[in-house]
Protein backbone atom coordinates (compact mmCIF):
# COMPACT_ATOMS: atom_id res chain seq x y z
CA UNK A 1 0.00 0.00 0.00
CA UNK A 2 1.64 3.22 -0.81
CA UNK A 3 2.16 5.94 1.57
CA UNK A 4 1.32 9.69 1.65
CA UNK A 5 4.35 11.91 2.41
CA UNK A 6 4.20 13.51 5.37
CA UNK A 7 4.36 17.39 5.59
CA UNK A 8 7.80 17.94 6.17
CA UNK A 9 8.51 15.51 2.81
CA UNK A 10 6.30 17.28 0.86
CA UNK A 11 8.30 20.73 1.84
CA UNK A 12 11.54 19.28 0.83
CA UNK A 13 10.45 17.65 -2.43
CA UNK A 14 8.67 21.19 -3.42
CA UNK A 15 11.44 23.32 -2.32
CA UNK A 16 14.04 20.87 -3.95
CA UNK A 17 11.65 21.30 -7.29
CA UNK A 18 11.61 24.94 -7.34
CA UNK A 19 15.64 25.10 -6.97
CA UNK A 20 15.85 22.76 -9.82
CA UNK A 21 13.57 25.19 -12.01
CA UNK A 22 15.32 28.01 -10.94
CA UNK A 23 18.72 27.19 -10.98
CA UNK A 24 19.76 31.14 -10.80
CA UNK A 25 18.10 32.07 -7.52
CA UNK A 26 20.28 28.60 -6.62
CA UNK A 27 23.36 29.83 -7.44
CA UNK A 28 22.91 33.19 -5.82
CA UNK A 29 21.37 31.51 -3.07
CA UNK A 30 24.41 29.23 -2.00
CA UNK A 31 27.13 31.93 -3.31
CA UNK A 32 25.97 34.28 -0.81
CA UNK A 33 25.37 31.53 1.92
CA UNK A 34 28.80 30.28 1.29
CA UNK A 35 30.66 33.38 0.92
CA UNK A 36 29.07 34.75 4.51
CA UNK A 37 28.38 32.01 6.70
CA UNK A 38 31.04 30.10 5.79
CA UNK A 39 34.11 32.12 4.17
CA UNK A 40 33.65 35.20 6.44
CA UNK A 41 34.09 32.87 9.51
CA UNK A 42 36.83 30.95 8.27
CA UNK A 43 38.65 34.59 6.96
CA UNK A 44 38.98 35.89 10.69
CA UNK A 45 40.02 32.63 12.25
CA UNK A 46 42.73 32.22 9.39
CA UNK A 47 43.79 35.66 11.18
CA UNK A 48 43.12 34.74 14.59
CA UNK A 49 44.62 31.17 15.08
CA UNK A 50 47.21 31.20 12.00
CA UNK A 51 49.87 33.29 13.34
CA UNK A 52 52.76 32.21 12.41
CA UNK A 53 52.07 32.23 8.77
CA UNK A 54 53.97 35.56 6.97
CA UNK A 55 51.28 37.92 5.47
CA UNK A 56 50.46 36.65 2.30
CA UNK A 57 49.88 33.50 3.16
CA UNK A 58 47.15 34.41 5.56
CA UNK A 59 45.55 37.06 3.06
CA UNK A 60 45.06 34.11 0.32
CA UNK A 61 44.35 30.82 2.78
CA UNK A 62 41.76 33.18 4.30
CA UNK A 63 39.99 34.83 1.36
CA UNK A 64 40.20 31.37 -0.93
CA UNK A 65 37.17 30.61 1.80
CA UNK A 66 34.80 33.72 0.59
CA UNK A 67 35.84 33.41 -2.90
CA UNK A 68 35.24 29.83 -3.32
CA UNK A 69 31.19 30.75 -3.00
CA UNK A 70 30.66 31.49 -6.22
CA UNK A 71 32.17 28.11 -7.59
CA UNK A 72 30.01 26.63 -5.36
CA UNK A 73 26.70 27.95 -6.42
CA UNK A 74 27.84 27.18 -10.37
CA UNK A 75 28.79 23.76 -8.85
CA UNK A 76 25.05 23.79 -7.03
CA UNK A 77 23.07 24.85 -10.04
CA UNK A 78 24.85 22.39 -12.44
CA UNK A 79 24.41 19.69 -10.09
CA UNK A 80 20.59 20.41 -9.35
CA UNK A 81 20.10 20.52 -13.19
CA UNK A 82 22.21 18.11 -14.91
CA UNK A 83 23.98 16.01 -12.37
CA UNK A 84 27.71 14.90 -12.17
CA UNK A 85 27.95 14.78 -16.51
CA UNK A 86 26.75 18.19 -16.29
CA UNK A 87 29.81 19.43 -13.79
CA UNK A 88 31.86 17.87 -16.09
CA UNK A 89 31.18 19.37 -18.89
CA UNK A 90 30.86 22.80 -17.25
CA UNK A 91 34.59 22.75 -16.15
CA UNK A 92 35.90 21.69 -19.76
CA UNK A 93 34.20 24.17 -21.35
CA UNK A 94 34.61 27.19 -18.99
CA UNK A 95 38.31 26.21 -18.59
CA UNK A 96 39.25 25.81 -22.26
CA UNK A 97 41.22 28.38 -24.49
CA UNK A 98 41.86 28.47 -27.81
CA UNK A 99 45.78 29.26 -28.76
CA UNK A 100 45.59 32.88 -29.65
CA UNK A 101 43.09 33.40 -26.16
CA UNK A 102 46.45 31.94 -24.07
CA UNK A 103 48.74 34.57 -25.94
CA UNK A 104 46.46 37.43 -25.00
CA UNK A 105 46.73 36.14 -21.17
CA UNK A 106 50.67 37.01 -22.04
CA UNK A 107 49.70 40.54 -22.09
CA UNK A 108 47.05 40.93 -19.07
CA UNK A 109 48.87 40.97 -15.93
CA UNK A 110 51.24 43.69 -17.78
CA UNK A 111 48.38 45.87 -18.86
CA UNK A 112 46.73 45.85 -15.38
CA UNK A 113 49.86 46.88 -13.89
CA UNK A 114 50.01 49.83 -16.29
CA UNK A 115 46.53 50.90 -15.42
CA UNK A 116 47.17 50.88 -11.92
CA UNK A 117 50.55 52.58 -11.99
CA UNK A 118 49.13 55.38 -13.88
CA UNK A 119 46.31 55.56 -11.47
CA UNK A 120 48.54 55.90 -8.93
CA UNK A 121 50.99 58.49 -10.87
CA UNK A 122 47.77 60.46 -11.47
CA UNK A 123 47.01 60.72 -8.13
CA UNK A 124 50.42 62.18 -7.20
CA UNK A 125 52.33 59.49 -6.47
CA UNK A 126 56.11 60.45 -7.82
CA UNK A 127 57.04 57.75 -10.50
CA UNK A 128 61.11 57.56 -9.07
CA UNK A 129 59.02 55.70 -6.50
CA UNK A 130 56.70 53.71 -8.19
CA UNK A 131 59.67 52.47 -10.04
CA UNK A 132 61.84 51.90 -6.82
CA UNK A 133 58.41 49.76 -5.54
CA UNK A 134 58.71 47.55 -8.53
CA UNK A 135 62.57 47.21 -9.06
CA UNK A 136 62.46 46.26 -4.94
CA UNK A 137 60.29 44.32 -5.20
CA UNK A 138 59.19 43.00 -8.24
CA UNK A 139 59.44 39.57 -6.85
CA UNK A 140 56.33 39.86 -5.14
CA UNK A 141 54.35 41.21 -7.59
CA UNK A 142 54.89 38.06 -9.71
CA UNK A 143 53.55 35.96 -6.08
CA UNK A 144 50.30 37.74 -5.94
CA UNK A 145 49.71 37.60 -10.05
CA UNK A 146 50.36 33.66 -9.74
CA UNK A 147 47.84 33.47 -5.99
CA UNK A 148 45.25 35.70 -7.44
CA UNK A 149 44.69 34.15 -10.64
CA UNK A 150 44.55 30.87 -9.45
CA UNK A 151 42.54 31.65 -6.30
CA UNK A 152 40.49 34.68 -6.49
CA UNK A 153 39.88 35.11 -10.22
CA UNK A 154 39.33 31.38 -10.97
CA UNK A 155 37.26 30.75 -7.88
CA UNK A 156 35.04 34.05 -8.62
CA UNK A 157 34.85 34.04 -12.43
CA UNK A 158 34.06 30.33 -12.65
CA UNK A 159 30.72 31.25 -11.05
CA UNK A 160 30.20 34.73 -12.38
CA UNK A 161 31.71 34.54 -15.96
CA UNK A 162 31.62 31.05 -15.95
CA UNK A 163 28.09 30.29 -14.90
CA UNK A 164 25.67 33.05 -14.35
CA UNK A 165 26.65 35.05 -17.33
CA UNK A 166 26.30 32.02 -20.02
CA UNK A 167 23.01 31.37 -18.21
CA UNK A 168 21.86 34.35 -18.20
CA UNK A 169 23.00 35.46 -21.53
CA UNK A 170 20.94 32.47 -23.15
CA UNK A 171 17.47 33.69 -21.58
CA UNK A 172 17.77 37.68 -22.04
CA UNK A 173 20.73 38.35 -24.03
CA UNK A 174 24.39 39.55 -23.45
CA UNK A 175 23.03 43.26 -22.63
CA UNK A 176 20.98 42.45 -19.68
CA UNK A 177 22.88 39.08 -18.52
CA UNK A 178 26.48 41.58 -18.44
CA UNK A 179 23.36 43.70 -16.23
CA UNK A 180 22.48 41.34 -13.83
CA UNK A 181 25.48 39.65 -13.70
CA UNK A 182 27.18 43.09 -12.18
CA UNK A 183 24.33 43.90 -9.85
CA UNK A 184 24.99 40.69 -8.20
CA UNK A 185 28.76 40.79 -8.13
CA UNK A 186 28.31 44.00 -6.99
CA UNK A 187 26.23 43.57 -3.91
CA UNK A 188 28.19 40.10 -3.18
CA UNK A 189 31.03 42.66 -2.11
CA UNK A 190 29.17 44.08 0.89
CA UNK A 191 31.55 44.61 2.82
CA UNK A 192 33.29 47.74 0.81
CA UNK A 193 29.29 48.99 -0.03
CA UNK A 194 29.33 49.42 4.13
CA UNK A 195 32.75 51.91 3.81
CA UNK A 196 30.21 54.59 3.05
CA UNK A 197 28.36 56.46 0.04
CA UNK A 198 31.28 57.52 -1.60
CA UNK A 199 33.41 54.33 -1.45
CA UNK A 200 30.13 52.64 -2.72
CA UNK A 201 29.45 54.92 -6.00
CA UNK A 202 33.40 54.51 -6.91
CA UNK A 203 33.24 50.75 -6.60
CA UNK A 204 30.26 50.81 -8.33
CA UNK A 205 31.72 52.53 -11.57
CA UNK A 206 34.43 49.96 -10.85
CA UNK A 207 32.12 46.75 -11.21
CA UNK A 208 30.36 48.87 -14.17
CA UNK A 209 33.66 48.82 -16.57
CA UNK A 210 34.90 45.83 -15.28
CA UNK A 211 31.39 43.69 -15.74
CA UNK A 212 31.42 44.80 -19.35
CA UNK A 213 35.70 44.54 -20.01
CA UNK A 214 35.01 40.61 -18.59
CA UNK A 215 32.09 39.94 -21.31
CA UNK A 216 34.29 41.08 -23.93
CA UNK A 217 36.89 38.94 -22.34
CA UNK A 218 34.49 35.91 -21.74
CA UNK A 219 32.90 36.41 -25.99
CA UNK A 220 36.03 36.69 -27.64
CA UNK A 221 37.29 33.93 -25.62
CA UNK A 222 34.73 31.36 -26.85
CA UNK A 223 32.72 31.77 -23.59
CA UNK A 224 35.83 30.91 -21.09
CA UNK A 225 36.06 32.31 -17.47
CA UNK A 226 39.64 31.28 -17.86
CA UNK A 227 40.32 34.65 -19.71
CA UNK A 228 38.26 37.03 -17.63
CA UNK A 229 39.86 34.79 -14.18
CA UNK A 230 43.40 36.17 -15.52
CA UNK A 231 42.29 39.69 -16.25
CA UNK A 232 40.75 39.53 -12.86
CA UNK A 233 43.63 37.98 -10.55
CA UNK A 234 45.64 40.81 -12.18
CA UNK A 235 44.39 43.62 -11.49
CA UNK A 236 43.74 42.74 -7.83
CA UNK A 237 46.97 41.51 -7.80
CA UNK A 238 48.80 44.94 -8.64
CA UNK A 239 46.30 46.88 -6.13
CA UNK A 240 47.30 44.56 -3.59
CA UNK A 241 50.65 44.75 -4.22
CA UNK A 242 51.33 48.70 -4.85
CA UNK A 243 48.73 49.16 -1.76
CA UNK A 244 51.23 47.25 0.38
CA UNK A 245 54.62 48.76 -1.38
CA UNK A 246 53.55 52.40 -1.00
CA UNK A 247 52.88 53.21 2.54
CA UNK A 248 52.93 57.15 1.97
CA UNK A 249 51.01 57.10 -0.88
CA UNK A 250 47.26 58.51 -1.41
CA UNK A 251 45.62 55.25 -1.93
CA UNK A 252 42.15 56.90 -1.84
CA UNK A 253 42.68 59.18 -4.52
CA UNK A 254 44.18 56.63 -6.42
CA UNK A 255 41.69 54.26 -6.57
CA UNK A 256 39.08 56.61 -7.13
CA UNK A 257 41.26 57.88 -10.35
CA UNK A 258 41.35 53.67 -11.18
CA UNK A 259 37.61 53.20 -11.20
CA UNK A 260 37.05 55.77 -12.70
CA UNK A 261 39.30 54.39 -15.30
CA UNK A 262 38.04 50.93 -15.27
CA UNK A 263 34.43 52.79 -16.26
CA UNK A 264 35.52 54.45 -19.56
CA UNK A 265 38.10 51.16 -20.29
CA UNK A 266 34.25 49.14 -20.04
CA UNK A 267 32.26 51.71 -22.36
CA UNK A 268 35.74 51.60 -24.73
CA UNK A 269 35.40 47.76 -24.98
CA UNK A 270 31.62 48.12 -25.21
CA UNK A 271 31.49 50.13 -27.65
CA UNK A 272 34.36 48.47 -29.71
CA UNK A 273 32.48 45.55 -29.94
CA UNK A 274 28.72 46.40 -29.82
CA UNK A 275 28.13 44.69 -33.06
CA UNK A 276 29.04 41.28 -31.51
CA UNK A 277 26.73 42.48 -28.64
CA UNK A 278 24.25 42.91 -30.45
CA UNK A 279 24.46 39.58 -32.59
CA UNK A 280 24.74 37.41 -29.15
CA UNK A 281 21.52 39.21 -27.64
CA UNK A 282 19.54 38.51 -30.43
CA UNK A 283 20.38 34.84 -30.96
CA UNK A 284 20.65 33.78 -27.28
CA UNK A 285 23.01 31.28 -29.23
CA UNK A 286 24.78 29.24 -26.02
CA UNK A 287 21.54 27.02 -25.03
CA UNK A 288 17.55 27.27 -26.08
CA UNK A 289 15.77 29.74 -24.14
CA UNK A 290 13.45 27.38 -22.70
CA UNK A 291 16.65 25.48 -20.40
CA UNK A 292 16.90 28.02 -18.20
CA UNK A 293 14.57 29.58 -15.72
CA UNK A 294 15.59 32.28 -13.74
Amino acid sequence: MATLPTGGDAIVRTNSGLLRRRPVLLFVMVTFVVSYCVGVPALFMVGAWATDLNEVAKLYIGRFFVVIGPTCGALAAISATSGRPGIRSFLRARLSLSAASWAVTIFLPPLALILVLASYALAGSPLGTLAIALRETWQLLLVHIALQVLIIGLCEELGWRGWLLPTLTARYGLSRATLFTGVVWYIWHLPILLGGVNDALWFALAIAGLSLIFSVLWLRSGQSAALPAVAHGSLNAAVVFLTAALPGADHKAAWSVLCGMLAASGVAAFLLTRAEWRETSEAHFLFPPKAVAP
